[in-house]
């Protein structure tokens, strides 16, 4: 099945200890009864650890930027989490950075 090019979305999912960001896109072509129409695509995962211990408490996501979140931790800390794109032996690598 193919995605709709330019038809993904991102959206935060906030466990118990992790928080994950994730592309969301919807198929072009209709599916068996059985097949999901959507696909996800984890981008990053984002553990209590790397915010100094604390759980997540809340997030948003950046309108204006793709890729790019706040994370509230339970001690009132705010952390930026973005995605950066390098290009290493002319290949796109994708990178989460807090």
């Amino acid at each position: 099945m193919q995605l709709m090019v330019g038809e993904m979305t991102a959206l935060l999912v906030r466990l118990e200890v992790t928080t994950h960001m994730l592309n969301v896109g919807v198929h072009t072509i209709t599916c068996a009864n059985d097949q999901s129409t959507a696909e996800t695509i984890r981008v990053g995962q984002l553990n209590h650890t790397d915010t100094e211990g604390r759980r997540h408490v809340d997030m948003a996501l950046d309108q204006t930027s793709w890729s790019k979140a706040l994370v509230v931790d339970e001690g009132g800390g705010v952390w930026l989490w973005w995605e950066e794109k390098t290009e290493v032996k002319e290949r796109l690598v994708k990178t989460m950075k807090l």
